[in-house]
Formats: C-alpha cells, sequence, structure tokens
C-alpha cells in the first residue's frame, strides 16, 4: 500500500535489468559464441522479460531463482526464470539447501495438505560441482551471517517509514470521510419520539460530517434545557496536514533504496541546475546499489558458460540510459534563461533583461516577430563600426 516503497523498487528494478548482457574476457572483449548461446537458452521467452523479472526479485531483496533444464546429452538448453516468491528452500543439510519446494499458494498448501494444485513439489538445488540433472534450481541471494537460507530483505530500515506513510494517507483518507467539517454548534429546541430524534440526528451526522459537511453543527434541546446557543468549536487536525510527514518517510524510503530523490520526484530549481549533481548520485547508485545486485545473476551466468566450454571471464549489463542526449538539451532549452546560458559561458547579462530573462526555448523564436526583429536590426545598426573601421560581424538571432 505504499506507494514510494513499490515506486522505489520498481524504479531499481529497471536498473538492475539494464539494457541486457555482454559477455567478456580478460581484456574486456566480447566472448564469440556466448550471446547467440544465451539467446539459445532464452528459446521460450526474450532476454527483456528473463532481465525484468529476475531484476523485479532482486529489487525486492529476496534474491533469484532460475530453472536450469538439459537436454539427454547434458548440455544446458534452457534457463528459465521461475518466480522466488513461490519457492521455500528445503531444511539445510551440511549447511547447504538441497532442494527448492514450490507451490502455487503456499497460504493454501499450509492448511490443505490434501489438494495437489498446491502441494509443494521439490526441484533439486543446482549442483555446481558437476552435477547433471534434468532439471535444477539456481537459488542466490545475498549475504547475511545471521540468515544463511533466505539472507535478509535490504530496506527493512524503511519498513516502520513505510508504514508511517500509509497511516497518513489512511487518516487522510478518514478525516475527507468523516472528518467533521463544522466550526459551530448550534443548539435549538425538538419534540418528537426516539425514533423521530435518532432520524434527526442521523440527518444532523450526514449534514455536518465528511467532505459534504457544512460549516454549523446542529444539536436538538430538550423542553426545559439551556436556551438556544451558538457555540464556536476550535479547529482540529484536518487532512493533509500531516503530508509533511508523509513526505519526509517517503524520502527516507528513497535514501534506503540508494535512489537520488531528484530522479523521484521534481524540484523547483529544476534539472538544469541540478545536472551535474543527478549526474554523479546516478553514478553513485550504479556502482554501490545496482552494480551488487548484478553480480548474483552474473556470478551465476559466467559459471553457467564455462560448464558449456565457452571462456567468459565476466558476465555484466549494460548500464541503463536514463537520460537521452537530444532530450537533455530540449530539457536545459526549456528550463534555462538566456542571461544564466551567457553566465555560464562566462559573458555579460544582456543590456536588455527582459530578453534575458526568457528561456532559451522563447528567446529563440524572437527572430519570427516582426516587431522584435526591427528592434534587433536597430541594435546592429548602432553597434555596427564605423566607415574604415574593423569589427565584429552583427550576428543573426540571438544576442
Amino acid at each position: 500500500n505504499c506507494g514510494p516503497l513499490q515506486r522505489a523498487i520498481t524504479q531499481l528494478a529497471e536498473f538492475i535489468a539494464g539494457m541486457g548482457w555482454q559477455f567478456l574476457d580478460k581484456e574486456g572483449k566480447e566472448v564469440p559464441g556466448a550471446q547467440e548461446k544465451f539467446q539459445e537458452w532464452m528459446a521460450e521467452t526474450t532476454e527483456e522479460e528473463f532481465n525484468a523479472q529476475t531484476a523485479y526479485d532482486l529489487a525486492h531483496g529476496m534474491g533469484l531463482t532460475w530453472g536450469v533444464r538439459r537436454s539427454n546429452t547434458g548440455a544446458i538448453v534452457r534457463l528459465d526464470h521461475r518466480s522466488r516468491f513461490g519457492f521455500r528452500a528445503q531444511k539445510t543439510k551440511n549447511g547447504k539447501v538441497p532442494a527448492m519446494f514450490w507451490s502455487d499458494d503456499w497460504s493454501l498448501a499450509e492448511w490443505n495438505s490434501t489438494d495437489d494444485r498446491f502441494k509443494p513439489k521439490p526441484t533439486p538445488r543446482y549442483d555446481w560441482s558437476g552435477k547433471k540433472m534434468a532439471e535444477a534450481i539456481i537459488f542466490e541471494r545475498q549475504y547475511h551471517p545471521r540468515d544463511p537460507v533466505y539472507g535478509r530483505i535490504f530496506w527493512l530500515g524503511c519498513k516502520r517509514a513505510a508504514e508511517v506513510w500509509v497511516k497518513v494517507d489512511n487518516f487522510n483518507r478518514s478525516q475527507i470521510d468523516t472528518g467533521f467539517m463544522a466550526s459551530v454548534i448550534l443548539g435549538t429546541h425538538f419534540e418528537g419520539t426516539d425514533d423521530q430524534l435518532d432520524r434527526h440526528e442521523e440527518r444532523i451526522e450526514l449534514a455536518y460530517t465528511g467532505s459534504m459537511g457544512k460549516g454549523i453543527m446542529h444539536v436538538n434541546l430538550a423542553p426545559g434545557e439551556e436556551p438556544p446557543f451558538v457555540h464556536e468549536i476550535t479547529r482540529g487536525n484536518q487532512a493533509g496536514e500531516l503530508d509533511v510527514l508523509r513526505d519526509g518517510c517517503a524520502k527516507v524510503i528513497y535514501e534506503t533504496f540508494g535512489i537520488p530523490e531528484l530522479l523521484m520526484r521534481d524540484k523547483a530549481e529544476g534539472l538544469s541546475s541540478q545536472e551535474r549533481a543527478l549526474a554523479i548520485r546516478l553514478q553513485q547508485m550504479q556502482r554501490t546499489v545496482v552494480a551488487t545486485m548484478q553480480k548474483l545473476p552474473a556470478r551465476a551466468l559466467t559459471r553457467l558458460m564455462n560448464e558449456e566450454n565457452i571462456p567468459v571471464w565476466e558476465a555484466k549489463v549494460k548500464p541503463l540510459e536514463v537520460f537521452d542526449p537530444v532530450q537533455s538539451e530540449d530539457i536545459i532549452k526549456a528550463t534555462q534563461t538566456v542571461d544564466e546560458a551567457r553566465e555560464m559561458r562566462g559573458e555579460e547579462a544582456l543590456e536588455d533583461a527582459k530578453t534575458g530573462a526568457m528561456l532559451i526555448v522563447q528567446a529563440e523564436k524572437l527572430a519570427s516577430d516582426p516587431a522584435q526583429e526591427e528592434r534587433l536590426l536597430d541594435k546592429k545598426m548602432k553597434a555596427a563600426p564605423a566607415p574604415g573601421q574593423k569589427g565584429n560581424e552583427p550576428i543573426d538571432g540571438l544576442p
């Protein structure tokens, strides 16, 4: 239910999946035949789907599970992504997991052991010592000394922040649905049966609570009670007043995942003023968070290639290209003023403050404005060198 947490997981998964696999030798060159062999293993799916599903499991912090199938000759013929959420490990033997159990629904399997649809089915874990099985499961996860079987979810540190974010969201919803909107209590006399009084109170409640609530709360007074009155109510917490707390929780989640906050939501300053900072933070995220998680599938792929006598030294994921160069230029033009661009080039601001304050994308259209073109031409005439003197040639378009 936590939007920032789910966004962080899906965003991180995109970076882990990257732009596809590269199979390199010691010199960093592509190994002939490795990519072709990998595509053979993907015959029943696509590389994009395989990488996206694997990355999604890794971004949850639960590791990965792959199914390796062999032919009768012992050669690897298929490599399948198997959902990490459907597997549980068999009890360890000598510190190792011998097999992985699969169930379509573990909650049903635990109380309905007679239904074959949900009965856990074992598949042996892949044996890296050389033993060849028709089908086996590769199970890789991040190391944690106190959790040797499943490892530990890396984002547990922001679990409380995610819970608070959900609570604030629920608070806003309940306040909108049932919040007391009135600021004044109005007391009047009313006579009637109990049913009439109940109906009267129900109408009052519907009239003065929720998003359609009115500004006055009416209270019925029985005969003989105090005279009619008007009482002002002190304002309490309303929906939206805890949004700052909610935004702080989202920031904690992004920081725990190592994702630059600027990449997740816009800033008032714009992208151009923080371009360098964003590039550095993306590089930091790629090297310290993404690359660490990519090593789990990379090690497994390298070993599988070596078993097929393909001398791969290292499997690497091509990094995700976040920004397109053309798009980046368009963003700069749409967010940077003429004077800001001149300052970056070490030039003085324009004398015409109005033109200098224009965005570049706006200033580029000035030449198509006849009135502005006439003013620019007038400036060029005044700035032209005297006869017999050398000077800079007038520049068309922007100053």
